[in-house]
């Protein structure tokens, strides 16, 4: 029977015909469907970023203790600068810029790290002040 052809098809009781891929326009409508959820979802992402209040942006250097461990105490802050002032020669005059001559912090470190404990920049030489005080570094905020 191999030798039969039959030119037409034959007919069968269950003919269950699928076609190879679903309606077109059934497969336009998903792709429509999914590029929607996706624009969805980012709109929503969009507006839940925009409706939140901005950060505050502030220096990092505001929010860290001084980068000299020695310095993130006020005992350790006032007896390396004891220290120091003990090294000028008596001739040499006890300045800040003097002192930051022999130590790694600048005359300007020196300030901003002498409000942060609550000195006045013109509190002046170190030799005044007490390191038994209990101070704690509070870092000066911009305005």
């Amino acid at each position: 029977m191999a030798s039969l052809v039959v030119p037409a098809g034959m007919s069968v009781a269950n003919d269950d015909y699928q076609p190879m891929l679903p309606e077109i326009a059934a497969l336009l409508e998903i792709a429509k469907l999914k590029t929607e959820r996706q624009r969805l979802k980012l709109q929503r992402k969009q507006l839940k970023h925009a409706s939140a209040p901005p950060a505050k942006v502030r220096k990092a250097a505001n929010h860290r203790l001084p980068s000299n461990s020695k310095w993130r105490t006020w005992r350790g802050f006032v007896l390396d600068l004891q220290r120091l002032e003990g090294l000028l020669s008596s001739t040499a005059r006890h300045s800040k810029e003097n002192l930051a001559m022999l130590g790694p912090d600048s005359a300007r470190t020196i300030t901003r790290v002498m409000e942060g404990y609550g000195l006045n920049p013109r509190d002046w030489p170190p030799s005044r002040w007490n390191p038994d005080e209990q101070r704690v570094y509070r870092p000066k905020t911009p305005h």
